[in-house]
């Protein structure tokens, strides 16, 4: 039975096999004198993985897994870690100091498009340090990734399928501006996965777990935005929103949010003191070097963290994860 030696290949292979065989720990970091983590697998799989890595780095792809040095502290937090990420353009962004996940309506309304053109785009110009990050779906989150481009900020986009199989099909043409403005394309799954029901919550988990702030522009109730939301409140994550007009149905669930507690966004100097009190209150950092299967999600918060009034919305918004199901297939049928 062939061997599998070193991180990179684990990560790889973690792709082809059941859960079960490989874990945060397998990664852990046991000293410079320790051998390098290794695992025993079926010729098949041993294939497969070479193959794999092959094709990553005919992409000029960027293999990171648990306790590499890229890999971002806050998805150690996580239940389930990912152990394999693949990446196309600049690492560094991943630990940038402020991160906040866009999302919103892929039928966006003219009203939000134009708040977002000139508002997002004033508060990323005023920001050095801010990084957009969503998942490149048409409407929101393509516009999302446009006002970072304007404004020459990093954009990091989470695919739903592998790099082989950008999807949606458009963003393909998005690849290289958004990598010339120092930003990050990343996928979780194989180079030609294609698109699963299971995989748009996968994807939308990791969107609001690298970010300290989740803003929703614009979402129906039953949308993948809201699931994202869900999603950001599970993991103790600020939740903002750019308020709807009442009769507009697409944006009833971002009304929904506020009224439940998420902080209603009017321009970009509201964003801006949005931002600055997420990232003030996620400071205090993880020991990256703790296996995640140790932790929990929001582990890192300090009790007078997850208690301060107005801002702790997990427990004003009782969403049930009997939901996500209903959610993903609308996200699948809205695409």
């Amino acid at each position: 039975m062939p061997k599998l030696i070193g991180s990179e290949s684990l990560a790889v292979a973690s792709l082809f096999l059941d859960s079960k065989y490989l874990s945060v720990a397998d990664f852990y970091p046991r000293g410079f004198a320790a051998a390098p983590p290794s695992i025993d697998v079926e010729c098949e799989v041993a294939e497969q993985v070479l193959i794999a890595v092959k094709t990553f780095r005919e992409l000029g792809a960027q293999i990171i897994y648990p306790y590499h040095l890229a890999y971002p502290r806050e998805f150690l937090e996580l239940e389930h870690p990912p152990l394999f990420l693949s990446c196309l353009g600049d690492l560094r962004v991943l630990s940038a100091p402020e991160k906040v996940a866009i999302v919103g309506s892929r039928e966006l309304s003219s009203r939000c498009e134009r708040w977002m053109e000139h508002e997002l785009t004033r508060f990323l110009r005023a920001n050095d340090n801010v990084v957009i990050i969503s998942g490149g779906a048409r409407g929101a989150d393509q516009a999302a990734h446009l006002a970072a481009i304007r404004a020459q900020r990093p954009t990091v986009v989470f695919l739903p399928s592998g790099l082989n199989e950008v999807f949606p099909r458009d963003l393909a043409s998005w690849i290289d501006p958004i990598l010339k403005a120092g930003g990050l394309i990343i996928s979780a799954y194989r180079a030609g996965d294609k698109i699963r029901n299971f995989r748009f919550e996968g994807r939308n988990r990791l969107i609001a777990a690298l970010s300290q702030m989740v803003f929703v522009t614009e979402a129906s109730r039953r949308s993948g935005s809201i699931m994202t939301a869900r999603l950001a409140i599970e993991l103790g994550r600020d939740l903002c929103v750019l308020p709807s007009f009442p009769g507009e149905l697409v944006g009833q669930g971002t009304l929904d949010l506020m009224i439940n507690g998420a902080e209603p966004i009017r321009d970009a100097e509201d964003l801006q003191m949005a931002m600055s009190r997420a990232t003030n209150r996620t400071s205090r950092t993880c020991d990256p070097l703790m296996p995640g299967a140790a932790q929990t999600p929001g582990r890192c918060q300090s009790e007078e963290t997850i208690r301060e009034p107005h801002r702790d919305v997990r427990g004003q918004l009782a969403f049930s994860r009997s939901a996500f199901g209903d959610d993903v297939e609308n996200v699948v049928r809205d695409n």
